[in-house]
Parts: structure tokens; C-alpha cells; sequence
């Protein structure tokens, strides 16, 4: 089952990787709308209005209607078919998400198939 987007908003603050995001979207032709954050002349620090996205003030952070993913620091590598499928059936797997549950450094996503994953502090 192909994952639907609803509208993606890109969280972008200026010279971040963001960039990077962006144009990906543009070369896919993928609508989308950008929220725009400046950085703080003399400390280079994120706005508080991006801490509220993202606790570090990092960005990109890439919403839709119903999931929110903050990428790591090269998100738009190319990617081998193999791993582009099962993208695709984690996707899938991840739009029929109802419900979640935390419990210590575990993190379950409860749907027609349950997920699992431990969160990392290293």
C-alpha cells in the first residue's frame, strides 16, 4: 500500500541542511509549503519558535498531515531499489499507525502490524 502525503510543510532554517530538502522536493515536482526561521546574527543559535518544532532547534523537520520526520545529515542520498521497497512497505506499514506507546527507551506503534523501536542515547 503507497503512502499518501497530505501537504508537506518544511520547517527551514537558514543556512541548515534544509536547503537540501527543498530542492529535492522542487526536482520531484512535490507541492509543499515552507516555514521560515533565521537564525540569530551574532550567536548563529535557532529562534525559540523552531525549538518548538524540534526540541534542538535543528532543522529540517519535514511535516504532512500525520507524520512529522527530522532527517539526519544526508537525507537525500541516492537509494539502492531494494531499499527503496521496503521504504515503501515501511511507509505503508506506518499509515496504518492508530496508536502509540512509550514505555522506557521502547517505543511501539500499534496498527495492523505493530512496530517497535528503541530509542538510542549514543
Amino acid at each position: 500500500m503507497p503512502y499518501n502525503a497530505g501537504m508537506i510543510t518544511v520547517h527551514h532554517l537558514n543556512n541548515s541542511r534544509s536547503q537540501r530538502v527543498l530542492w529535492l522536493l522542487e526536482e520531484l515536482g512535490v507541492d509543499y509549503e515552507v516555514k521560515r526561521y533565521q537564525r540569530d546574527a551574532k550567536t548563529m543559535l535557532a529562534p525559540p519558535a523552531l525549538l518548538a518544532v524540534h526540541p534542538l532547534g535543528k532543522s529540517p523537520v519535514i511535516v504532512d498531515d500525520t507524520v512529522t520526520i527530522i532527517t539526519d545529515a544526508k537525507p537525500t542520498e541516492p537509494c539502492v531499489p531494494e531499499r527503496a521497497r521496503a521504504d515503501e512497505e515501511l511507509l505503508g506499514v506506518l499509515a496504518g499507525i492508530t496508536h502509540w506507546q512509550r514505555s522506557g527507551d521502547v517505543l511501539t506503534l500499534r496498527g495492523p502490524k505493530n512496530l517497535k523501536f528503541r530509542a538510542s542515547t549514543h
